[in-house]
């Protein structure tokens, strides 16, 4: 009798961990039936692609993906170069003469990203779910920027001028 004790609690220490894997393993190779018939899928997860909204100072929205490849935008007098992947504000000759500061603002939605040239030769990399407002022409002595969300800068060199990106947590000057 005392023989057969131990050995039932060999064979018990050895089937309780199978019969935990086996269990385990059939419940992952099993596909999940939803209402009788219908399996559950795994969705698709696309790339993100270079897509924003630009929103003028005037309230009017651009946006701005692969169907507003090379279209020129007018504003203030100036031309503003759009592709399908960057808005570039510096490409224009002259001074953009303004009799009051205008800002417009950059949005980047879900799985998306977009490269924005400021007025000064900054160039603004905007990642997914963030936005930038800035002006159309820099003022006097100062260049800043108000960004939400992430964003990586390659700030064009100015001394007189520095640039300053105000977010709600902090403030950056460069």
């Amino acid at each position: 009798r005392r023989r057969h004790l131990k050995l039932l609690r060999y064979v018990a220490l050895f089937i309780a961990p199978v019969l935990i894997l086996v269990f385990a393993f059939q419940d992952i190779s099993v596909p999940h039936v939803m209402d009788g018939n219908q399996l559950l899928a795994a969705q698709q997860i696309l790339p993100g692609g270079a897509k924003a909204i630009l929103t003028l100072d005037n309230g009017e929205t651009v946006y701005l993906d692969e169907n507003a490849d090379g279209r020129q935008l007018q504003l203030a007098g100036k031309q503003i170069q759009i592709d399908s992947t960057t808005l570039n504000y510096s490409a224009a000759d002259g001074q953009v003469v303004l009799s009051a500061l205008a800002y417009n603002k950059v949005e980047v939605p879900r799985g998306g990203e977009y490269t924005l040239v400021l007025n000064d030769g900054t160039k603004v990399h905007l990642n997914s779910m963030s936005s930038l407002r800035f002006p159309l022409a820099f003022e006097a002595g100062k260049r800043e920027v108000e960004l939400a969300g992430e964003a990586y800068f390659e700030v064009a060199r100015n001394h007189e001028k520095p640039f300053m990106v105000k977010s709600p947590a902090m403030d950056v000057r460069v």
